[in-house]
């Protein structure tokens, strides 16, 4: 309820100082997908797009292609960029510029 009602202040043209972003840490096994999971399928049934991605994942793609990402917006856009065709890529894109993409 509290991401709702961030986002839909931001998009109000409320305040934007305010945090918004989260760091999930824990131990193995403790549940850390399993959260992600629920946040995607209850997203689904909001205005935001879920962009899931995997640290191992980007942390693989940093190491492969270190010029994709010092030639990129930020982390986030090189690993997008990466990841999908350039379809997926614009839209996902498009989502992130519109404040409408949650990334996880």
């Amino acid at each position: 309820a509290w991401l709702r009602r961030l986002h839909a202040d931001c998009c109000e043209g409320g305040a934007t100082e305010v945090p918004s972003a989260v760091l999930l840490t824990g131990p193995p096994a403790s549940g850390k997908t399993s959260l992600l999971s629920q946040l995607i399928v209850l997203s689904l049934g909001f205005e935001l797009i879920p962009i899931l991605i995997h640290a191992q994942q980007l942390q693989r793609q940093l190491l492969e292609f270190p010029d994709a990402f010092a030639d990129a917006w930020n982390w986030v856009d090189a690993f997008l960029r990466l990841k999908y065709d350039a379809a997926v890529y614009c839209m996902l894109r498009q989502a992130l510029t519109s404040r409408r993409g949650l990334v996880l």
